[in-house]
Formats: structure tokens, C-alpha cells, sequence
């Protein structure tokens, strides 16, 4: 993956992330939600992928994947942000979709296919 590459594409769709510590920031609550969202091993397949800072957030959860929805994966995103205290919570749909729209864009399109391959239909709307 290219780092600035994904850097840029994700300011370019969330103005306020400003700062690449600031994308990173929420590159990394979402990335640790979604693997809550997805199986253990398929986290793992993803963090290689990754840049070293983010590969670790994919791979914070452990055993099989939770069931939740598309609104559930952006409030926990939202309550992550909060907790982090560098980034404005009531922005997390925007990070969200920034961060996976870039993700979609620069990781490996098998990698990315198979990690989606484990979320409903809905979450479509997230990345597309």
C-alpha cells in the first residue's frame, strides 16, 4: 500500500483530517472496529497489507467475527474517536467512508475482496 497515496485520498474525503497523524488516527479507530467485523484471520491477511501502525489496529480482536450493522460500525468508530480525544466524533460517518474508500483504492484488490466478502451487502455504502 502506498502510505502518501492513502494519506491524500482520505484528506481529500474528510477535510478535517487534516494531518496525517489525524488520518492515522481515524484510520486506526476504524480499522479497529472492523476487526471486530471480520474473522481473526482475515484481520491478520489485511494488517499485511497495511502500513506497521495500522496493521495492529486490524488485529486488536481476537476469535470469530460479531455480527453488527452498518450503524452499530459507525457509532463504535464514533465512541473509538471520542476516546481517543484527538478527532470530532460527530464526524465518524465522514472518516468512515473516507478511510475505507481509501483503503478500497490502494489495498491489493484480492485482499480487499475478501475482507468485504465477510460484511453484508450494506456496508457497501461505506466504500463504494
Amino acid at each position: 500500500m502506498n502510505t502518501d497515496s492513502y494519506v491524500r485520498k482520505v484528506q481529500e474525503a474528510s477535510v478535517d483530517l487534516d494531518s496525517e497523524a489525524k488520518v492515522f488516527s481515524a484510520s486506526e479507530a476504524v480499522l479497529s472496529v472492523l476487526s471486530h467485523r471480520i474473522t481473526e484471520g482475515q484481520a491478520a491477511t489485511l494488517a499485511d497489507q497495511l502500513p506497521e501502525a495500522l496493521g495492529s489496529a486490524v488485529t486488536r480482536a481476537d476469535g470469530d467475527a460479531d455480527g453488527f450493522g452498518v450503524g452499530t460500525f459507525v457509532d463504535r468508530v464514533s465512541d473509538r474517536e471520542e476516546s481517543m480525544g484527538d478527532l470530532d466524533p460527530s464526524q465518524a460517518p465522514t472518516h468512515v467512508r473516507a478511510v475505507l474508500s481509501a483503503l478500497s483504492d490502494e489495498l491489493q484488490h484480492e485482499e480487499w475482496t475478501d475482507a468485504v466478502s465477510q460484511l453484508p451487502p450494506e456496508y457497501g455504502e461505506l466504500y463504494a
